[in-house]
Protein backbone atom coordinates (compact mmCIF):
# COMPACT_ATOMS: atom_id res chain seq x y z
CA UNK A 1 0.00 0.00 0.00
CA UNK A 2 1.57 3.57 -0.66
CA UNK A 3 0.95 6.49 1.18
CA UNK A 4 -0.14 9.54 -0.59
CA UNK A 5 0.92 12.76 0.81
CA UNK A 6 -2.35 14.59 2.59
CA UNK A 7 -3.17 17.83 4.15
CA UNK A 8 -3.57 17.40 7.96
CA UNK A 9 -6.58 16.80 9.48
CA UNK A 10 -5.93 17.71 12.96
CA UNK A 11 -8.23 17.26 15.96
CA UNK A 12 -9.79 20.65 16.46
CA UNK A 13 -7.34 22.90 18.67
CA UNK A 14 -5.74 20.39 20.80
CA UNK A 15 -2.91 18.87 19.51
CA UNK A 16 0.76 17.50 20.68
CA UNK A 17 3.67 19.31 22.03
CA UNK A 18 6.40 17.50 20.83
CA UNK A 19 7.86 14.03 22.30
CA UNK A 20 7.54 13.44 25.71
CA UNK A 21 10.10 10.91 26.62
CA UNK A 22 10.79 6.85 25.06
CA UNK A 23 10.40 4.00 27.26
CA UNK A 24 12.71 0.65 26.78
CA UNK A 25 13.04 -2.14 28.12
CA UNK A 26 16.30 -3.44 29.31
CA UNK A 27 17.98 -6.02 31.47
CA UNK A 28 21.04 -5.05 33.77
CA UNK A 29 19.75 -1.68 35.41
CA UNK A 30 24.01 -1.28 35.57
CA UNK A 31 25.03 -2.13 32.16
CA UNK A 32 22.16 0.51 31.23
CA UNK A 33 23.24 3.10 33.24
CA UNK A 34 26.54 2.80 32.64
CA UNK A 35 26.35 3.33 28.81
CA UNK A 36 23.46 6.33 28.86
CA UNK A 37 25.33 8.03 31.79
CA UNK A 38 29.08 7.04 30.53
CA UNK A 39 28.52 6.65 26.55
CA UNK A 40 25.57 8.91 25.68
CA UNK A 41 26.07 11.40 28.26
CA UNK A 42 22.79 11.93 29.78
CA UNK A 43 22.05 12.20 33.36
CA UNK A 44 20.16 9.91 35.29
CA UNK A 45 16.94 12.18 36.33
CA UNK A 46 14.89 9.78 37.90
CA UNK A 47 15.71 6.50 40.26
CA UNK A 48 12.37 4.37 41.05
CA UNK A 49 10.55 1.62 40.13
CA UNK A 50 8.03 -0.25 38.00
CA UNK A 51 4.75 0.68 39.80
CA UNK A 52 2.90 -2.52 38.66
CA UNK A 53 6.19 -4.32 39.29
CA UNK A 54 8.00 -2.74 42.45
CA UNK A 55 10.92 -5.09 42.74
CA UNK A 56 12.05 -3.69 39.00
CA UNK A 57 13.65 -0.33 38.61
CA UNK A 58 12.21 2.22 36.18
CA UNK A 59 14.98 5.00 35.52
CA UNK A 60 14.84 7.81 33.11
CA UNK A 61 17.44 9.98 31.46
CA UNK A 62 17.86 12.84 29.91
CA UNK A 63 19.16 16.26 30.17
CA UNK A 64 20.15 18.66 33.49
CA UNK A 65 16.79 19.91 33.57
CA UNK A 66 14.99 16.43 33.30
CA UNK A 67 12.76 17.94 30.54
CA UNK A 68 10.08 16.79 28.26
CA UNK A 69 11.90 15.69 24.66
CA UNK A 70 15.08 14.67 26.29
CA UNK A 71 13.90 12.12 28.09
CA UNK A 72 15.07 7.96 27.85
CA UNK A 73 13.44 5.32 30.25
CA UNK A 74 14.06 2.06 30.39
CA UNK A 75 12.19 -0.71 32.67
CA UNK A 76 14.77 -3.06 33.98
CA UNK A 77 13.41 -7.05 33.01
CA UNK A 78 16.47 -9.06 34.59
CA UNK A 79 16.73 -12.44 32.96
CA UNK A 80 14.21 -11.57 30.11
CA UNK A 81 14.94 -13.18 26.98
CA UNK A 82 15.42 -10.31 23.92
CA UNK A 83 13.09 -9.10 22.05
CA UNK A 84 12.29 -10.15 18.49
CA UNK A 85 12.08 -7.07 15.62
CA UNK A 86 9.14 -7.23 13.73
CA UNK A 87 5.59 -5.11 13.01
CA UNK A 88 3.79 -3.14 15.23
CA UNK A 89 6.92 -1.78 17.34
CA UNK A 90 8.87 1.24 17.48
CA UNK A 91 12.37 0.04 16.39
CA UNK A 92 14.70 2.92 16.44
CA UNK A 93 15.41 6.15 17.94
CA UNK A 94 17.36 9.42 16.76
CA UNK A 95 18.86 11.61 19.30
CA UNK A 96 20.18 15.02 18.32
CA UNK A 97 23.59 15.67 20.18
CA UNK A 98 25.49 19.92 19.43
CA UNK A 99 28.48 19.99 17.86
CA UNK A 100 30.51 19.20 21.80
CA UNK A 101 28.23 16.38 22.76
CA UNK A 102 28.62 14.51 19.71
CA UNK A 103 32.46 14.91 19.58
CA UNK A 104 32.65 13.56 23.56
CA UNK A 105 30.53 11.01 22.42
CA UNK A 106 33.01 9.45 19.44
CA UNK A 107 35.70 9.97 21.97
CA UNK A 108 33.81 8.00 24.50
CA UNK A 109 33.21 4.90 21.66
CA UNK A 110 36.14 4.76 20.58
CA UNK A 111 38.14 4.55 24.22
CA UNK A 112 35.52 1.65 25.14
CA UNK A 113 35.96 0.09 20.99
CA UNK A 114 32.15 0.47 20.56
CA UNK A 115 31.23 -0.71 17.31
CA UNK A 116 29.48 1.67 15.11
CA UNK A 117 28.00 2.38 11.55
CA UNK A 118 29.59 5.55 11.07
CA UNK A 119 27.49 7.45 7.89
CA UNK A 120 29.39 10.89 7.83
CA UNK A 121 30.83 13.83 10.28
CA UNK A 122 27.61 14.42 11.70
CA UNK A 123 25.85 11.07 12.07
CA UNK A 124 26.48 7.50 13.08
CA UNK A 125 24.47 4.58 14.46
CA UNK A 126 24.77 2.18 17.48
CA UNK A 127 23.36 -0.05 19.63
CA UNK A 128 22.84 0.05 23.23
CA UNK A 129 23.84 -3.20 26.17
CA UNK A 130 20.09 -4.59 25.17
CA UNK A 131 20.39 -4.30 21.09
CA UNK A 132 17.97 -0.96 20.95
CA UNK A 133 18.91 0.85 17.82
CA UNK A 134 20.22 4.73 18.36
CA UNK A 135 20.86 6.96 15.83
CA UNK A 136 23.05 9.98 16.48
CA UNK A 137 22.82 13.04 14.91
CA UNK A 138 25.24 16.09 15.19
CA UNK A 139 23.07 19.17 14.84
CA UNK A 140 23.72 22.77 14.52
CA UNK A 141 20.65 23.57 16.92
CA UNK A 142 22.51 24.18 20.60
CA UNK A 143 20.84 23.52 23.63
CA UNK A 144 21.95 26.29 26.60
CA UNK A 145 22.43 24.10 29.89
CA UNK A 146 24.19 25.84 32.84
CA UNK A 147 27.77 24.74 33.36
CA UNK A 148 27.04 22.70 36.51
CA UNK A 149 24.99 20.23 33.99
CA UNK A 150 27.77 17.87 32.76
CA UNK A 151 25.42 15.89 30.92
CA UNK A 152 25.05 16.38 26.78
CA UNK A 153 22.80 18.67 25.23
CA UNK A 154 20.59 16.67 23.32
CA UNK A 155 17.23 16.00 22.39
CA UNK A 156 14.88 13.03 20.63
CA UNK A 157 15.00 14.34 17.08
CA UNK A 158 12.72 10.80 16.19
CA UNK A 159 11.40 7.86 15.75
CA UNK A 160 10.82 5.25 13.36
CA UNK A 161 7.67 2.66 13.70
CA UNK A 162 6.83 -0.66 11.94
CA UNK A 163 3.60 -1.57 11.05
CA UNK A 164 1.45 -3.63 9.30
CA UNK A 165 -0.29 -1.31 7.49
CA UNK A 166 1.60 2.24 7.64
CA UNK A 167 -1.17 4.43 5.95
CA UNK A 168 -4.04 3.53 8.78
CA UNK A 169 -1.22 4.21 11.20
CA UNK A 170 -0.95 7.26 9.38
CA UNK A 171 -4.50 8.52 9.45
CA UNK A 172 -4.09 7.87 13.12
CA UNK A 173 -1.75 10.00 13.75
CA UNK A 174 -2.64 12.93 11.92
CA UNK A 175 -6.42 12.21 12.59
CA UNK A 176 -6.80 11.51 16.17
CA UNK A 177 -3.39 13.37 17.30
CA UNK A 178 -2.78 16.42 15.36
CA UNK A 179 0.57 15.67 13.63
CA UNK A 180 1.43 16.54 10.34
CA UNK A 181 2.70 14.46 7.16
CA UNK A 182 5.98 16.18 5.75
CA UNK A 183 7.01 13.54 3.14
CA UNK A 184 6.27 10.05 1.88
CA UNK A 185 7.80 7.42 -0.34
CA UNK A 186 5.96 4.11 -1.15
CA UNK A 187 5.42 2.58 2.14
CA UNK A 188 7.09 5.46 3.96
CA UNK A 189 5.82 8.81 5.50
CA UNK A 190 7.05 10.83 7.83
CA UNK A 191 5.41 13.05 10.23
CA UNK A 192 5.89 16.21 12.47
CA UNK A 193 4.14 18.28 15.08
CA UNK A 194 2.00 21.28 14.10
CA UNK A 195 4.29 23.64 16.41
CA UNK A 196 6.90 23.46 13.89
CA UNK A 197 9.43 21.54 15.88
CA UNK A 198 11.92 19.47 13.66
CA UNK A 199 11.44 16.44 15.59
CA UNK A 200 9.64 13.80 13.50
CA UNK A 201 8.02 10.34 13.20
CA UNK A 202 8.40 7.82 10.52
CA UNK A 203 5.79 5.10 9.72
CA UNK A 204 7.32 2.28 7.99
CA UNK A 205 5.34 -1.28 6.25
CA UNK A 206 6.94 -4.52 6.97
CA UNK A 207 4.60 -7.75 6.66
CA UNK A 208 6.97 -10.00 8.76
CA UNK A 209 6.02 -11.82 11.92
CA UNK A 210 4.63 -9.60 14.90
CA UNK A 211 7.46 -8.11 17.29
CA UNK A 212 8.31 -9.97 20.89
CA UNK A 213 8.63 -7.03 23.34
CA UNK A 214 11.10 -8.00 25.74
CA UNK A 215 14.91 -6.60 26.44
CA UNK A 216 16.32 -4.24 23.66
CA UNK A 217 12.49 -3.92 22.55
CA UNK A 218 10.84 0.12 23.21
CA UNK A 219 7.99 -0.85 24.82
CA UNK A 220 5.99 2.48 23.60
CA UNK A 221 6.87 6.21 22.72
CA UNK A 222 5.27 9.55 24.71
CA UNK A 223 4.43 12.21 23.42
CA UNK A 224 3.85 15.85 25.33
CA UNK A 225 0.58 17.59 25.66
CA UNK A 226 0.48 20.84 27.73
CA UNK A 227 -1.79 20.51 30.57
CA UNK A 228 -4.55 17.93 32.12
CA UNK A 229 -7.13 19.59 30.12
CA UNK A 230 -5.46 19.00 26.88
CA UNK A 231 -5.13 15.61 28.48
CA UNK A 232 -8.95 15.27 28.94
CA UNK A 233 -9.70 16.11 25.56
CA UNK A 234 -7.92 14.30 24.09
CA UNK A 235 -9.07 11.16 26.15
CA UNK A 236 -12.78 12.26 25.36
CA UNK A 237 -11.50 12.67 21.55
CA UNK A 238 -10.26 9.18 21.66
CA UNK A 239 -13.03 7.14 22.99
CA UNK A 240 -15.39 8.61 20.74
CA UNK A 241 -13.47 7.50 17.73
CA UNK A 242 -13.54 4.00 19.39
CA UNK A 243 -9.97 3.80 20.53
CA UNK A 244 -10.25 2.97 23.79
CA UNK A 245 -7.83 4.63 25.53
CA UNK A 246 -6.97 3.97 29.33
CA UNK A 247 -8.14 5.91 31.90
CA UNK A 248 -5.67 8.79 33.28
CA UNK A 249 -3.07 7.80 35.47
CA UNK A 250 -1.20 9.86 38.14
CA UNK A 251 2.43 9.38 37.21
CA UNK A 252 3.57 11.75 39.97
CA UNK A 253 5.85 13.78 37.93
CA UNK A 254 3.22 13.84 34.76
CA UNK A 255 -0.47 12.34 34.30
CA UNK A 256 -0.96 10.44 31.05
CA UNK A 257 -3.14 8.33 29.30
CA UNK A 258 -2.03 5.12 26.83
CA UNK A 259 -4.01 4.03 23.81
CA UNK A 260 -2.66 2.04 20.86
CA UNK A 261 -2.43 2.80 17.57
CA UNK A 262 -3.56 0.35 14.56
CA UNK A 263 -0.71 -1.04 13.58
CA UNK A 264 -0.19 -1.86 17.36
CA UNK A 265 2.64 0.18 18.98
CA UNK A 266 1.78 1.58 21.74
CA UNK A 267 1.29 4.88 22.67
CA UNK A 268 1.67 7.54 25.73
CA UNK A 269 0.30 11.19 25.84
CA UNK A 270 1.76 12.81 28.98
CA UNK A 271 1.31 16.20 30.20
CA UNK A 272 4.14 18.65 30.53
CA UNK A 273 4.24 19.16 34.22
CA UNK A 274 4.57 19.05 37.08
CA UNK A 275 7.86 17.54 36.25
CA UNK A 276 10.66 15.46 37.91
CA UNK A 277 12.12 18.36 40.20
CA UNK A 278 8.84 17.92 42.03
CA UNK A 279 10.56 15.63 44.53
CA UNK A 280 14.38 16.13 44.49
CA UNK A 281 16.47 19.57 43.95
CA UNK A 282 17.45 19.95 40.48
CA UNK A 283 21.36 19.36 41.83
CA UNK A 284 19.76 15.79 43.12
CA UNK A 285 17.83 14.63 40.54
CA UNK A 286 18.45 10.79 40.27
CA UNK A 287 20.83 10.52 43.53
CA UNK A 288 17.83 8.52 45.81
CA UNK A 289 15.62 5.70 45.04
CA UNK A 290 11.35 7.95 44.61
CA UNK A 291 9.18 5.24 45.46
CA UNK A 292 5.36 6.20 44.94
CA UNK A 293 3.60 7.03 47.87
CA UNK A 294 1.35 3.54 47.91
CA UNK A 295 4.80 1.58 48.30
CA UNK A 296 6.47 3.69 50.48
CA UNK A 297 5.97 1.09 53.60
CA UNK A 298 7.33 -1.22 50.76
CA UNK A 299 10.68 0.68 50.69
CA UNK A 300 12.85 -1.80 53.02
CA UNK A 301 11.78 -5.07 51.45
CA UNK A 302 11.83 -3.45 47.95
CA UNK A 303 15.55 -1.89 48.27
CA UNK A 304 16.72 -5.02 49.48
CA UNK A 305 15.35 -6.94 46.39
CA UNK A 306 16.82 -4.46 44.13
CA UNK A 307 20.05 -4.35 42.07
CA UNK A 308 22.76 -2.24 42.95
CA UNK A 309 23.62 0.89 40.53
CA UNK A 310 26.67 2.24 41.48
Amino acid sequence: MSISRNEPAGNGDIALSGFHHITSIAGSAQATAGFYREIIRLQLVKRSVNPEDPYCYHLYFGDGQAAPGTLLSFMNWPGAVSGRRGHGEAVSVSLNLNGTAFRQLLEAIIMREIGITRHNDRQLTLSDPDGMELHIHCTDNEWLLPQKHKCAAVRIGGVSLRVPEPGISVDFFKDQLGMVQTGSSGEKAVLGFRNGQDSWLRVTGGQEDPALTACGSIHHIAFTVQDRATLTAFYDSLKTAGFNPSAIIDRRYYESLYVREPGGVLVELATAGPGFHTDELLSELGTKLMLPEHLESWRNEIVAKLPHIS
